[in-house]
């Protein structure tokens, strides 16, 4: 769609409006539609008015002026306007403009094209902490969508304007995004997230990091551990990883090692190929999509197809979905006598004995996290002492001493030329002395991992009244992860929920799954579901989850502000209500669980109660 002038109008367009705005003239010669809006500059409207007062709208355009919902006006242009339009435009070539760019996937992606030197513009429906940041580190964020976003001025001639070479979308933006249409009809190149990471990953050796739950904190421990090891990796995590410049989810190497959480949701990881696959777990998730447990199996099978020849699928072994996987290349890349010649080779990670890679001798350490043996094929290579608490967290670091491992080892003796390995995990058996160093350096690195955001990640504390955790824990399965994590550290303490639910569809088809995952809590309170990408009316569901809980005590609050008000005061009473001395009382552990807006939960809360002075 094209305009005259530095901004454009705010186009709300179906595909119906889509399809006028190609077509033909009165006298049969084709046509192309230009658009004015209300917020057009004020010269350009005037010059326009202008020409039409002179020369008439018939004469000038041969048709009515076509007029949008929002009031914006379709011209046609004539042949010469076209010429002249076209004089008048061009592709930035280094501009890159991201549509849902507050999502933690798309935020992750303009950093790395920011920081390889693209300018980098983006626009998302609102505000959210991802935009701020990336407003912060100097690339243009809008909040709200428009044509208006994708130009500019050209620097080297401001009687040009500019337009971005390549619009990435999430998968979360419908396709009748007013700027999606708008690229479409200007000619930008338009890449779904999907397509530009199989995009920007196809010449590297990519690390790719799929399952339902933990393939976040794995692909950061893996990235963490890999450069503190010396390997300068690329790395796109979906959340901000605290060893990480700025503690942002993506960081840019000089090497050609890539590690990337590979998403499911929308078969986003279907055009990976990864040189190591690792599928932390399979199980039912994303409902909207995957109306069944054997779809989502479906899926992370051909997720798992994709690892390239000489590559190595790397699947926990004490889960039943991803163990479900190991035969996907056949018997021989099952079996380590028999996966030295073979084009692939899958190895298993876990607790049980059974596995290639063993997790054994777990024991909690001061930290409050455990410290366990890394076991490779019957033999002691390392001993990792983990920070982060949790069992699941132990089956994180045992999957990313693997990797590490196994590209160690390979990095070590490149040069061996004599090895008659075909896969990477047999070339890594072969120099068994190289591999137990690499996985001495990983188990090092993990000693010190300071973890991610929004997992069992500290927000606040008010001595002796409360202290404030926040987890993106929004499936049964995750819920029960985190508060066995939560037992483990604060075993004595009480253990608050603020449970936000993730979607109606997840809600409805997974109550009966929710209502025993709160068991290990002292008290809970739903709020109503974070709808995300669903409309509905979630306050009937949100109750029914408050009422299905079994356990400890539940209550339902519609907001989270009324959820903050009702904590600032009884918080504090209640710890009051424990002792007469209160520096002798523990705080309660509050944790703020959901994958939707109740990140903003801790911190209101903690400067809700410093403010009124209730303690």
């Amino acid at each position: 769609m094209h305009v005259l002038g530095t901004n454009w109008c705010k186009l709300r367009c179906t595909k119906e409006t889509l399809g006028e705005m190609k077509g033909r003239r009165r006298d049969g010669r084709a046509c192309r539609w230009r658009v004015r809006g209300r917020r057009a500059e004020k010269n350009d409207i005037q010059a326009l008015e202008g020409r039409l007062l002179r020369k008439g709208l018939a004469a000038l355009f041969g048709a009515d002026v076509k007029v949008l919902p929002d009031g914006s006006r379709l011209f046609q242009f004539t042949s010469q306007e076209e010429e002249e339009r076209e004089s008048k435009t061009g592709n930035l070539d280094t501009w890159i403009h991201f549509v849902g760019v507050g999502g933690t996937g798309l935020s992750a992606l303009a950093r790395i094209a920011h920081n390889q030197g693209h300018i980098v513009t983006g626009s998302d429906r609102e505000e959210s902490p991802n935009t701020k940041a990336l407003r912060k580190e100097g690339m243009e964020i809008n909040v709200g969508h428009s044509a208006l976003h994708l130009m500019r001025r050209c620097e080297d001639d401001a009687k040009k304007t500019a337009l971005p070479t390549t619009l990435v979308m999430s998968s979360a933006v419908p396709s009748n995004n007013v700027e999606v249409v708008a690229a479409e009809v200007l000619g930008i190149q338009i890449f779904k997230r999907s397509e530009w990471l199989s995009r920007i990953t196809d010449s590297q050796n990519l690390v790719a990091v799929a399952g339902t739950h933990g393939k976040t904190t794995t692909s950061a421990m893996i990235a963490v551990a890999l450069r503190e090891s010396g390997t300068d990796v690329t790395a796109v995590i979906g959340s901000g990883v605290q060893q990480f410049p700025r503690g942002q989810g993506a960081v840019l190497g000089s090497s050609n090692c890539f590690v990337l959480e590979a998403d499911e949701y929308d078969g986003a990881f279907l055009g990976l190929k990864p040189l190591i696959s690792v599928i932390t777990n399979v199980e039912w998730d994303h409902v909207d999509l995957f109306p069944t447990e054997a779809s989502t199996r479906t899926t992370f099978r051909a997720f798992a197809a994709k690892t390239v020849k000489g590559g190595v699928l790397v699947l926990c072994g004490d889960d039943a979905g991803s163990k479900s996987l190991k035969d996907v290349f056949g018997e021989d890349a099952q079996r380590r006598d028999t996966y030295l010649k073979a084009e692939h080779a899958v190895v298993t990670y876990g607790l049980g004995v059974e596995n290639d890679w063993q997790a054994t001798a777990l024991t909690p350490n001061p930290e409050g996290g455990t410290d366990f043996v890394v076991v490779h094929n019957a033999v002691p290579v390392a001993r990792v002492n983990l920070p982060q608490p949790g069992l699941h967290n132990v089956l994180n670091a045992l999957a990313s001493v693997c990797v590490c491992s196994i590209l160690g080892a390979c990095e070590a003796t490149a040069g061996d030329t004599q090895c008659k390995a075909q896969n990477l995990a047999s070339f890594a058996d072969v120099h068994e002395q190289e591999l137990r160093m690499a996985a001495s350096k990983a188990a090092f690195a993990l000693s010190s991992f300071k973890g991610i955001k929004r997992r069992f990640e500290q927000i606040g504390r008010i001595p002796n009244v409360v202290t404030v955790f926040d987890d993106y824990a929004h499936h049964p399965t995750e819920v029960r992860a985190t508060l066995q994590a939560a037992r483990q550290r604060f075993d004595k303490q009480p253990i608050w929920v603020v449970f936000q639910p993730h979607t109606y569809t997840r809600l409805v088809a997974m109550m009966d799954d929710f209502a025993p995952a709160f068991s290990a809590a002292d008290r809970v309170i739903v709020t109503d579901v974070y709808s995300a990408r669903e409309l509905e009316d979630g306050e009937r569901t949100a109750r029914a989850l408050a009422d299905a809980i079994v356990g400890p005590p539940v209550s339902y609050m519609s907001s989270l502000g009324q959820v903050v008000e009702r904590l600032a005061w009884e918080l504090p009473a209640e710890q009051k209500a424990q002792g007469v001395d209160s520096n002798s009382v523990e705080d309660i552990i509050l944790i703020a669980m959901g994958a939707g807006d109740i990140y903003k939960l801790g911190p209101e809360l903690i400067k809700k109660i410093s403010i009124d002075g209730a303690v």
